[in-house]
């Protein structure tokens, strides 16, 4: 009896929905709540952005993708390249998202169409707390503004030469991060698809442990579009 109700339910309100749409009662956005709850697993995302220019901030590891892709190498990266903004500087942690890879992005421009993707925490594990309250505090705008925002794990070093972090600390990070961050953040996992490679084979680093070679960093950056 129930289901029946249900049912008879939904034709009711597929019906008085045809009929304000027609006669420009209902607007667009408001039928597509409608036929999300008719349909339910079928109209879960009515609205998908599409991205139209991308940011990236980060540390010394961001600055290594950025000279793989456009071979340019500045310790300080600043620039734009073909819709993608990048700002990145060697040994940057909280202090320097804060201060200044932040204000840059803004200027440069958030807006409907923009991916925010966040790359830093390698240098300073113990900041998460500090990273999560400010990364959710402006997530919220961004996203407001029509942007979406990715916080990007921090990811492996190779314990055999990296003197100055291990993946135990780098997965507790990640998990903090992981649990942390409001609904406003995706939350990319490259960690695990690098882990056993970077782990594994020292070869897959530079003399640090820290950072990796070309086809490790565009691997990143195209698991990054797809996000």
């Amino acid at each position: 009896m129930k289901k029946t109700k249900r049912k008879s339910a939904r034709i009711v309100a597929i019906v008085l929905s045809a009929v304000l749409l027609f006669t420009g009662v209902l607007a667009v956005p408001a039928s597509a709540s409608i036929l999300s709850w008719l349909f339910p697993g079928i109209m879960t995302n009515p609205t998908r952005t599409t991205i139209t220019n991308r940011i990236f901030l980060g540390d010394s590891r961001t600055v290594g993708m950025y000279t793989t892709l456009y071979g340019k190498y500045n310790h300080t990266i600043d620039a734009t390249e073909d819709g993608e903004y990048w700002n990145a500087r060697e040994g940057a942690g909280y202090s320097y998202f804060s201060s200044t890879a932040i204000p840059k992005a803004e200027e440069y421009g958030i807006r409907s169409g923009t991916a925010v993707y966040i790359l830093f925490g390698v240098n300073d594990l113990s900041n998460e707390s500090r990273y999560l309250e400010l990364i959710n505090k402006k997530a919220a705008d961004w996203r407001a503004a029509g942007a979406k925002v990715y916080f990007v794990s921090v990811n492996p070093v190779n314990e055999q030469k990296c003197r100055t972090v291990t993946n135990a600390s780098i997965e507790a990070f990640n998990a903090a991060m992981r649990s942390g961050l409001s609904r406003d953040v995706t939350y990319v996992d490259t960690y695990s698809m690098l882990y056993t490679d970077i782990a594994g084979d020292p070869d897959m680093t530079d003399r640090y442990g820290l950072h990796y070679h070309g086809d490790t960093y565009r691997k990143i950056y195209e698991k990054l579009k797809a996000s």
